[in-house]
């Protein structure tokens, strides 16, 4: 009796112990379901990864809190001399194309304040970039590393240069030709002059001028007229092109040749511009006797 009974105790504590085991073995299914879900999301998010900074065309590179390198993009290895085994090599170890501006210290200066640094920089050949060096961020409020960012600005600073080239060729034209321009919008009230219109006033290029303002410098007689036509321009969109009398901030009198044109939108004046030339010149060559005496035959 007694061995049955103990037979029946370890048949149960097998009962129990296999039932445990299943149990364990399933859970063990459901982590291991868990751990291959998150294998999975890991793996797209490296892939992610991979995709951004392998197409982005933006210079990528991504260090620890030591300056030592974590990640990089294809990018970066046409501004530091960097290659696939220089992950975990300290960013000081590199050298790099940049000039007249020290990575390290703006690597430093972000460890250190957590602040942005962005600065233009130039390339030993001659390419222009965005360098901006922000602090890498694992949690709210908190940084650990930073992420250096380089965007080829080239044809930016290109197009700079070419549109500063022709606004000093248009300023050079309209200087050699005494003409101005202006500019009014209606629903602002800002004003502006150009540099040749203030010089035609005799004044230096400065504070704009109140659209009244400019109208007291027309000499008396021709205040009423300009005062309309600019009305007219503002309220109706009718375009203007008077020849007129001013007298300049030195008390100088001067012919100009005023236009004024507006842009409509539905049926509304939107923005009102015009030129504004000295042709005090031409008056008086027109204005100046061109007989002379016939030839006796």
């Amino acid at each position: 009796m007694e061995t049955q009974e103990y037979i029946r105790n370890l048949e149960g504590e097998l009962q129990f112990t296999r039932e445990n085991l299943q149990a364990t073995i399933e859970e063990l299914h459901t982590v291991n379901a868990e751990y291959q879900d998150r294998i999975i999301e890991l793996t797209e998010l490296h892939n992610d990864v991979d995709n951004l900074l392998a197409h982005s065309q933006i210079g990528k590179l991504l260090l620890d809190e030591n300056m030592e390198i974590r990640r990089f993009s294809p990018q970066i290895s046409r501004i530091f001399h960097i290659m696939e085994t220089d992950e975990g090599r300290p960013l000081a170890d590199l050298s790099h194309r940049l000039l007249d501006v020290d990575p390290i210290e703006a690597v430093h200066h972000v460890l250190a304040t957590v602040e942005t640094v962005e600065k233009e920089v130039r390339t030993d050949d001659g390419r222009w970039l965005l360098m901006r060096v922000v602090p890498y961020q694992v949690g709210p409020e908190v940084f650990s590393g930073a992420v250096m960012t380089f965007i080829d600005i080239s044809q930016v600073k290109t197009a700079q240069k070419a549109l500063a080239e022709s606004e000093a060729d248009l300023r050079k034209t309209a200087r050699m030709a005494r003409v101005g321009s202006w500019e009014y919008d209606p629903a602002t009230g800002r004003h502006r002059w150009s540099e040749e219109t203030f010089r035609i006033h005799e004044l230096e290029p400065g504070e704009q001028p109140r659209p009244e303002e400019g109208i007291r410098f027309y000499a008396p007689e021709w205040r009423p007229v300009i005062a309309q036509a600019f009305r007219d321009v503002c309220e109706k969109g009718t375009p203007y092109d008077l020849i007129l009398e001013i007298v300049t901030a030195r008390g100088n009198r001067r012919w100009v040749r005023a236009i004024g044109q507006a842009e409509m939108t539905d049926g509304r004046v939107t923005l009102v511009s015009g030129a504004f030339q000295d042709i005090t010149e031409r008056k008086r060559a027109e204005a100046a006797p061109t007989g002379g005496r016939r030839a006796r035959g």
